[in-house]
């Protein structure tokens, strides 16, 4: 009895050690292994509850190495399995003949025995008081367990239960943590994309890659149509998906309830809720168990949807903000892209306008310079309105280009229609004066009011000499007498 003891008491240190050392499932899952190693046990499984119908096999272990058939992950639903429900808090179940036990159905019965499982012993895993999952011990002859065993098994199933817990707080935290750099690293990326919609598809890839969905599908608000439009499907499956629109008027889409609330909502049973909307095809080639609609907001403007699909039975509500943060950031870049938009196409009106101004500003500037023939080798330039310095270039260059390419001898210049003669003005007339004599020909005055005489004289301004007329009449006559021209009536036929 004494040797019983200290063979149970060596095995528990050696239980607590190894188990809660273990720093992954890997670790973890060898952990156990080697205690049972001291034990005649032949096989263990260790599962954890999904929802509340099923559980998933996440470790498995045997002396000839373990079957194909028990694949990490496989879930076994409590209506397919019933024998599941024996075990609870506080109950472990405990068959030293599979064969004959009647507590067993036949659908569990036939898995243990594939397994060529005789006898079997299930701890119910438990953390704080809640029951998260089963720890079982089979045996391949049937077998009588001493209260030792049973000990050491309960203490092995109670230390998985806590060690599996930390090594889930673990991953999870990492996860966040990962999921966090992501979007940051998100944003910088949708930041640089000044395209719509391949800033989405961008967006969708990333929710998938940073924070590890199935599937991604994102839809915009058409205002004009009421509908939300899908843009881009992103999930792993083997043919092409495209949503057709969804109106705005179908307030028992998720979609459409996210959108117009504004706030985002997980819901679990996604197959169910696809097949409601048209996906479920996609939401059972993928694995989805679960989904989530996120609005697409930016401030309180909501500018669409994304919903996203996992394979866990519920997404929980610091992923849901994670998503809505993300989803955030894709409304502010797509805000930003839709004003990039808007300013280019604005400055592009702005330089269209500018230009066809420009275009009439020249039309205007000749039309303002006229130089008109009146006769052989007499041209008239009437100036109408102020006159700066750039329209003293402009001038200048039509009344030169003009006296060459006429071959003229005389220049009048009428400034009736010009309102105000200070120095400036003059001494632009005076430039141009000078400019036309240069060129051989002779410039005549003609059209200053009283007004502009008195402010003339008033400033002191020197014409230089420049000959002046009266009006225009007075000019043309001065100009044909300077050509020994006259102008005589026809004599009647």
């Amino acid at each position: 009895m004494g040797n019983d003891t200290n063979r149970l008491s060596t095995a528990i240190v050696t239980a607590i050690s190894g188990i809660a050392a273990a720093a992954d499932r890997q670790a973890l899952l060898a952990a156990i292994g080697k205690n049972l190693a001291s034990l005649p046990a032949d096989t263990y499984l260790l599962s954890q509850l999904r929802g509340n119908e099923e559980h998933e096999l996440v470790g498995a272990w045997e002396h000839k190495g373990v079957p194909a058939s028990l694949a990490l992950g496989t879930r076994y639903p409590y209506a397919d399995y019933p024998a599941i429900r024996l075990i609870e808090p506080g109950r472990p179940f405990l068959s030293s003949d599979v064969s004959s036990d009647p507590r067993l159905d036949d659908r569990t019965r036939g898995f243990l025995q594939d397994m060529e499982i005789e006898a079997v012993v299930s701890f119910p895993l438990v953390v704080r008081d809640e029951y998260v999952g089963i720890f079982s011990t089979g045996y391949r002859t049937k077998h009588e367990h001493t209260s030792e065993e049973l000990e050491l098994l309960q203490i092995i199933a109670q230390l998985a239960a806590v060690a599996l817990a930390h090594i889930e707080g673990r991953e999870a935290l990492a996860r966040k943590v990962e999921q966090l750099h992501g979007l940051y690293r998100a944003a910088e990326e949708l930041g640089a994309i000044d395209d719509e919609v391949t800033m989405l598809r961008t967006g969708a890839r990333m929710v998938r890659t940073h924070l590890g969905c199935l599937s991604c599908w994102i839809a915009v608000l058409d205002r004009e149509h009421n509908v939300l439009r899908g843009i881009t499907t992103e999930a792993d499956q083997p043919r092409e998906f495209e949503a057709p629109p969804v109106s705005m008027d179908d307030v028992e889409n998720m979609a459409v309830a996210v959108v117009r609330s504004g706030h985002p909502a997980a819901y679990t049973d996604a197959v169910a809720r696809a097949d409601a909307e048209g996906w479920g095809d996609v939401a059972r080639l993928v694995g989805v168990r679960s989904v989530a609609y996120v609005p697409l907001r930016a401030g309180a403007d909501v500018l669409g949807v994304f919903a996203v699909g996992d394979s866990a039975d519920r997404i929980e509500e610091d992923e849901l903000a994670l998503l809505a943060t993300f989803g955030n950031q894709l409304a502010g870049a797509m805000v930003r892209s839709r004003m990039d938009r808007e300013r280019a196409a604005q400055v592009a009106s702005l330089q269209r306008a500018y230009e066809q101004q420009a275009r009439l500003l020249d039309v205007v500037r000749e039309l303002s310079t006229p130089v008109i023939p009146v006769h052989d080798r007499i041209l008239v330039l009437p100036l109408i309105g102020g006159i700066d310095a750039a329209r003293s270039v402009q001038i200048m260059d039509a009344l030169l280009s003009a006296v060459q390419r006429e071959g003229a001898s005389v220049v009048i210049v009428d400034v009736t229609g010009v309102p105000m003669v200070d120095s400036n003005v003059a001494n632009h007339l005076m430039q141009a004066i000078r400019s036309v004599s240069l060129l051989g020909a002779k410039c005549v005055l003609v059209g200053i009011s009283a007004m502009v005489a008195q402010t003339i004289v008033h400033l002191g301004i020197e014409l230089g000499g420049a000959v002046t007329r009266g009006n225009l009449q007075a000019g043309i006559a001065y100009a044909l007498r300077l050509l020994d021209l006259e102008i005589r009536p026809v004599a009647p036929k």
